[in-house]
């Protein structure tokens, strides 16, 4: 539903701007998402038969799309996103420990304004910076049945962004984008058990996204 609804809102923001007389581009993409970050669910309910929880993430590849404007030679507008599903990972201390783990689907999309450094030229590296709205469904299918976990429900988050990449252009129409995001953001997050109460963290999220596909210009 997530998925289908920020589609939707990326075709619906693109109409104004592809409407004016402005050079725009499509890319679409292959991302690599890496987490950077971790947390901590700490004072874990008696009847739930585990300590401390520490939540970390592992690397994950997913696809994406990005509509550019230039809004003058050097300087354009991108409005990207992306859809992988890293796998999360809750591992608890204690004696014997346990860890559970689900993969947890996550859209970023992000709006970065991008200083173009060779417009007109075959190779155009860029820098840039802007906002990041990250959305997360929620982790309820754990692989352990023994943890008396039910699911994490992990918030929506906004962020700054900031970009550097390569535009790899071999004729007008058509090239190669080449692109990389780091987003610093902390979402709030919920463990709820099947017995017992449940407890909240904020989890350093921290994606380092790297991009690569076909980019077509008009």
């Amino acid at each position: 539903m997530k998925r289908t609804f920020f589609i939707l809102a990326l075709a619906i923001l693109a109409m104004p701007l592809a409407a004016q007389d402005h050079t725009f581009s499509l890319s679409g993409f292959v991302t690599s998402l890496d987490p950077q970050g971790d947390g901590v669910f700490e004072g874990i309910d008696e009847n739930s038969d585990l300590d401390d929880l520490d939540a970390n993430f592992d690397s994950s590849e997913g696809f994406g799309a990005a509509l550019g404007f230039h809004l003058s030679d050097n300087i354009a507008l991108e409005l990207a996103a992306s859809v992988v599903e890293p796998e999360f990972i809750l591992t608890t201390g204690g004696p014997v420990p346990i860890t559970a783990r689900t993969e947890l689907e996550m859209i970023p999309v992000t709006l970065t304004l991008q200083w173009h450094l060779n417009p007109d030229g075959m190779l155009d590296p860029y820098i840039g910076a802007g906002a990041a709205y990250i959305l997360f469904d929620d982790a309820d299918d754990f692989d352990r049945d023994d943890t008396n976990l039910e699911s994490v429900d992990i918030e929506d988050d906004v962020g700054l962004v900031v970009n550097a990449g390569l535009n790899v252009n071999f004729s007008e129409m058509i090239g190669l984008y080449l692109d990389a995001k780091y987003v610093p953001v902390e979402a709030a997050a919920d463990a709820v058990f099947l017995a017992g109460d449940g407890t909240s963290t904020d989890i350093e999220i921290n994606p380092l996204m790297f991009s690569g596909g076909l980019r077509l210009m008009f």
